[in-house]
């Protein structure tokens, strides 16, 4: 015999409900017997994904998945394997375009990567409290809506360019190269390497004497318009302890240091965790887990193996397959099941059950023993029953028969056929032991083959039969009973007796004579009885 393994001698095929396999019963001395892929399917073995989660949706293997799943509730894992990492503290799972990632943008992300996100904020403040933002071979640009506002001191090493109205407050002043503040009359000038005030009318003092004059403004705006830019070099620090306004595109090309809070579209600071993300038209703190949407796939793309329980309250639509190793299991009803039990559906969740994957007959019978299937058995298998009630039986040819045949083994020998009494021979003839009539003398069982003849005993009324065993002297064999009958003794009573012209005497029970004459009937006491007759009178007694 070929090993299983040999695809030639046993090819691979799909299974059909009428398929045979072949099992050992280890109810019955571990036979080999057979049974339909059908009776399998049959014994509720094989279930819906609902109906395994019904019963328990915590599992401590892996899950394999091909195909999609589509979760319409929620799905809450204790970790996510992207790319064979779990990721690093902070870090929230990222589509690579091809998979997933987990990817560093989180609630400590650094503004490059915040700015990378996007780098537009409308309507929005950014809060920097002790902080400095620096500003490295790049600028700050406000277009012709913005205001600048400094609270506090500005300190700018590199050449500044207005193109637009410097705008102070009455109190404002500016600080030369000196730290004078200038007096009343006096313009910012240059000294050729800084700036003065000086009393010298129709000067242009450069920004550097306007400042060193003094630097400080108070209630008055900056505005720059046009092309120009706010440029700083890379020591100098800009302290802003005021709200600040940016309304046009602001690009970092190095880190921004928050040690304050960032408020969303909604003027939310956010929670412990959150991570700020894109609305499509602005930002809004949310959950990190919702960073971004990935879908199943792409999670099981990215690592499909997890060693946490997974527990759903949702759906699973599978379109491929559900591979479970070795150590996995499936908790149902709050226990696992023991070796050979299956999962079945309890109508109204999953219970681990003793209904194997190689039930006995009598556990198939017991979930269900009607079926439209046929069974077939080969080989040397025998079916032994107490009781058969067919509806019809097929012989070797898968023939019924008609009406008037009889079942016998066919002349090869290999197998039963219908066959006609007439045509069929008789081997031997046994007779049996006697039986009772039920309307024939003789009963004939079968009427070919090995024959057997039963004489039926007479039974009463219009059975026929031979004379029953018994009968004693002075009984008879009742016609009603089929019975033999012992007459009462003592005599009776006669209800009527009829004789013919030669009975002159009749002899009664007990001995008596009765003499019948012609004539009026009489009777006579004593120890005879006397009645005169007519040959056609009836007497009664």
């Amino acid at each position: 015999m070929a090993k299983i393994e040999n695809t030639t001698v046993y090819p691979t095929v799909t299974p059909a409900a009428s398929d045979l396999l072949i099992a050992t019963d280890v109810s019955d001395n571990n036979k080999t017997v057979t049974f339909l892929v059908s009776d399998l399917l049959g014994q509720s073995t094989l279930q819906d994904l609902q109906s395994v989660l019904n019963t328990g949706n915590s599992a401590v293997s892996s899950m394999f998945i091909t195909g999609n799943i589509v979760v319409t509730g929620s799905v809450v894992p204790d970790s996510i394997s992207a790319g064979g990492s779990l990721g690093a503290v902070g870090q929230v799972l990222t589509s690579t375009g091809t998979g997933i990632e987990w990817s560093s943008v989180s609630n400590t992300q650094t503004l490059q990567q915040t700015l990378f996100n996007g780098n537009s904020a409308t309507g929005l403040d950014m809060n920097i409290d002790q902080g400095v933002v620096n500003i490295t071979s790049g600028g700050l640009n406000l277009d012709n809506a913005s205001n600048l506002s400094v609270g506090g001191v500005s300190t700018l090493s590199g050449d500044v360019n207005l193109g637009t109205t410097l705008n102070f407050g009455a109190t404002t002043t500016i600080s030369d190269y000196s730290n004078s503040v200038g007096t009343p009359g006096q313009v910012l000038t240059s000294t050729g390497t800084g700036v003065q005030w000086s009393s010298a009318a129709g000067t242009t003092p450069s920004l550097q004497q306007v400042l060193t004059v003094g630097n400080t403004a108070t209630s008055i705006a900056i505005n720059m318009v046009g092309n120009g830019a706010f440029t700083t070099s890379a020591t100098n620090v800009m302290t802003l302890a005021s709200n600040n306004t940016f309304s046009g595109t602001n690009t970092f090309t190095s880190d921004i240091e928050v040690d304050g809070t960032i408020e969303d579209g909604t003027g939310a600071v956010g929670t412990a965790g959150q991570v700020l993300s894109s609305t499509g038209s602005g930002v809004q703190w949310i959950d990190a887990a919702s960073a971004t949407t990935p879908t199943l796939q792409t999670v099981l793309t990215a690592g499909d193996t997890a060693t946490e329980n997974i527990n759903l309250t949702g759906n699973i639509d599978l379109t491929g397959s559900m591979i479970f190793q070795p150590s996995s299991t499936i908790n149902a009803g709050g226990n696992v099941g023991v070796n050979g039990q299956v999962l079945t559906s309890t109508g109204g969740g999953l219970t681990w059950s003793n209904v194997s994957v190689n039930p006995t007959l009598n556990d198939v019978l017991g979930n269900g023993n009607t079926s439209g299937l046929s069974m077939v058995l080969t080989g040397s298998s025998t079916i032994t029953v107490p009781t058969i009630i067919p509806t019809n039986i097929q012989d070797t040819l898968g023939s019924n028969g008609i009406a008037g045949y009889v079942l016998t083994v066919n002349a090869a020998g290999t197998g039963i056929e219908w066959q006609s009494v007439t045509g069929a021979s008789v081997n031997s003839v046994t007779a049996i032991a006697a039986g009772t009539s039920t309307g024939n003398a003789i009963t004939i069982t079968p009427t070919t083959g090995t024959v057997t003849v039963a004489s039926n005993a007479y039974a009463g009324g219009s059975n026929v039969g031979h004379v029953p065993a018994g009968g004693a002297a002075g009984q008879y064999l009742d016609g009603a009973a089929g019975a033999w009958i012992t007459l009462p003794s003592g005599g009776g009573t006669m209800s009527s007796f009829i004789i013919s012209d030669s009975v002159t005497t009749q002899t009664i029970n007990d001995g008596n004579t009765i003499s019948f004459l012609v004539g009026t009937p009489a009777f006579s006491a004593g120890t005879g009885m006397t009645a005169t007759v007519s040959a056609t009178d009836t007497v009664t007694f």
